[in-house]
Order: structure tokens, then sequence, then C-alpha cells
């Protein structure tokens, strides 16, 4: 594998073709990308290149604004309305002319990693699968009984005041 992602910020490259190994520091800020490469060779080997990088990306933490202003942003390309929701459509490898619809709810993290949920719109129905969605995505609940019982509990305070 040419190249992994070894920890937020990170990338470990392993190209033989272009004898390239080390590991490249990348953080994206106010609409700069800041970039680095620590190569194994220059660094004194992978571990000490490694460590190199780790410094480089904490130093940049720390002198860089935090980058929350982009999380919740509406994004041109969003068809929904909504924020880290989107209808996924799966087709099955195994039924060439089956496929199921889903909302699809997605957050990264505070380690830097995309959580995922998706509801079925067969299941659900189109309006609670997309409610759902939506609640899993603003409260990043990735655990689908979680959320099931939060609506639950949420709906019932609404019918109760309407009462």
């Amino acid at each position: 594998m040419p190249t992994k992602k070894v920890s937020p910020g990170i990338t470990r490259f392993d190209l033989d073709d272009k004898r390239m190994h080390g590991y490249r520091v990348r953080i994206a800020r106010q609409k700069q990308i800041h970039l680095k490469f620590f190569s194994d060779k220059k660094s004194g080997g992978k571990r000490k290149a490694f460590q190199l990088a780790k410094a480089y990306y904490q130093e940049l933490l720390a002198t860089l604004p935090a980058s929350a202003a982009g999380k919740n942003k509406m994004k041109p390309s969003n068809k929904t309305g909504q924020v880290g929701v989107h209808l996924a459509q799966d087709r099955s490898t195994r039924w060439p002319n089956s496929s199921t619809q889903r909302y699809v709810a997605s957050w990264i993290d505070s380690d830097g990693y995309r959580k995922t949920i998706g509801f079925n719109l067969e299941k659900y129905g189109a309006e609670l699968a997309w409610e759902y969605a939506c609640l899993a995505r603003t409260k990043e609940i990735e655990d689908r009984q979680q959320v099931l019982k939060l609506y639950e509990k949420t709906k019932g305070k609404e019918k109760r005041k309407n009462l």
C-alpha cells in the first residue's frame, strides 16, 4: 500500500517507483494548506521521521487557529439542505436490479476520524429516516439504538406539550 493515514494530519508514503519514503503533515486552516514532508533518509530513519512529523503537527496545531468554523458550514454541493446528511443509493452485487436508499449522517469526531450512520428508507420510511439521520448528525451519535431512544424521548415531550 503506497499511502496510509497514520494519525490525523499525518500520512505515510511508501512509493517505490519514485523512491519516496516518509511522512507528510497536512493541515488546512482558513483556506490555506500547510504541507511538509519528512523523508526517512534525511531524518535518519522511519522512526525519527515520524517523531519529527508528530512534533511539527503539534507545533502547527498550537500556532494555527482552530478549525471548527467549517464543521457545520453548508456547502454548495449539498442537496438535502441539512449539513452532514445525504441520501445514498446502494446497489446489490448479488442482485443487479435491486437497490436501496438510506439517509446517511456523517461527521468528524474529536480524534479526526469520520463517523457515519445510515437509516434505510424501506425500513423506517422517508420522513422518519430523515429525522433519525438529522438527529444523529446533530448529536453526533453513531449507535442506532441510542438515536431511536433519544428520538422517542424528544417526540414524547413534544406530544405532552401539545396536549
